[in-house]
């Protein structure tokens, strides 16, 4: 059965996607980061994703970081 990747965190800010991908990879929670930027302006966004199954825990991480 493969495992199924959702999106758990959208952002602008490159800096502030790899500080989340690497607090949670601490964790043991796997990360993937969709680059939906636009090559020639500096428009779109950065998604963070993680598998199905961990991503309630991955969420729960990224609120209290930000409280």
């Amino acid at each position: 059965m493969s495992k199924k990747w959702v999106r758990i965190y959208s952002s602008t800010d490159s800096i502030h996607i790899n500080i989340l991908r690497n607090l949670l990879e601490e964790h043991d929670i796997p990360t993937s980061i969709i680059n939906k930027q636009d090559s020639m302006y500096p428009i779109g966004h950065l998604e963070l994703h993680t598998f199905q199954e961990m991503a309630v825990k991955a969420i729960n991480l990224i609120k209290k970081t930000e409280e």
